[in-house]
């Protein structure tokens, strides 16, 4: 994960020839439902768009409530010119509480 968030850093932001923007920030927040237990969460990633329609990412998500959890990791993907995207995200998910740690 380090290497992905130098290199999203050392590349910088421009809009690309096809009109969308390289980088893309998200921030997602709401409850998230479990086994009728309620907690609130807030996540974000960033996704850097190469020319060549190849991304690579990093997204990060807290939970806090009836249940804790802390998840990261890091996505890679490819876009298609008729608006489809395919991609994958390993990453890690610690349950706090119980102290572990779950594979993406």
């Amino acid at each position: 994960m380090f290497i992905a968030v130098v290199l999203l850093a050392a590349v910088p932001g421009a809009a690309a020839e096809d009109g969308h923007h390289q980088h893309h920030i998200a921030v997602s927040g709401g409850i998230a439902l479990h086994n009728s237990k309620n907690s609130g969460f807030v996540g974000i990633d960033n996704i850097y768009r190469f020319e060549s329609n190849f991304a690579l990412g990093v997204f990060t998500e807290q939970v806090r409530g009836d249940y804790d959890v802390n998840a990261f990791g890091e996505m890679f993907g490819k876009y298609f010119d008729n608006g489809w995207k395919v991609a994958t995200d390993p990453g890690v998910e610690t349950k706090i509480k119980e102290n572990k740690n779950l594979l993406l």
